[in-house]
């Protein structure tokens, strides 16, 4: 993943999102949790907005344009990683990115993993701190593909 406002953009809203999507499987009070967690990345966007010099004037318009991107890249996330595709997932990022895919499989195969490392975590495990899955976790997957 590159090391860019937009690379990052890109990693917080697919880590957020594998979040998401566990939060959405748990009873209540996770959907709460859920909005509170959206709620706050928005919150941090906009301190980051200010921090860099945006004034009061470009905030809201900055902020509409990062919601709207925030929710398209989710909703088209979402189904790459529901079927734990890392090819179409680093396709789909890269192309965002102006990127080549193949650099970006690896962080996909990371995406991928932390959905399943989460998929046994109870709403007290994610609100301590969710255990994403490590690069090495992540291997397997690549693995996995390459001898399909």
């Amino acid at each position: 993943m590159p090391d860019t406002m937009e690379g990052r953009f890109e990693a917080l809203t697919l880590h957020v999102l594998v979040v998401l999507r566990r939060l959405r499987q748990l009873p209540l009070p996770a959907e709460d949790v859920a909005q509170e967690l959206v709620d706050s990345v928005f919150a941090h966007l906009e301190i980051a907005l200010r921090e860099m010099g945006i004034g009061d004037f470009g905030v809201p318009k900055r902020m509409k344009k990062l919601a709207g991107a925030f929710f398209d890249r989710t909703s088209k996330y979402d189904a790459l990683i529901a079927r734990g595709d890392v090819d179409g997932l680093a396709a789909e990022v890269a192309q965002r990115l102006a990127a080549d895919p193949a650099s970006l499989r690896p962080f996909a195969a990371v995406v991928i993993a932390s959905e399943d490392k989460l998929a046994d975590a109870d709403l007290e495990g994610i609100l301590k701190g969710p255990a994403f899955a490590s690069v090495a976790e992540s291997r397997r997957i690549l693995t996995v593909e390459t001898n399909t």
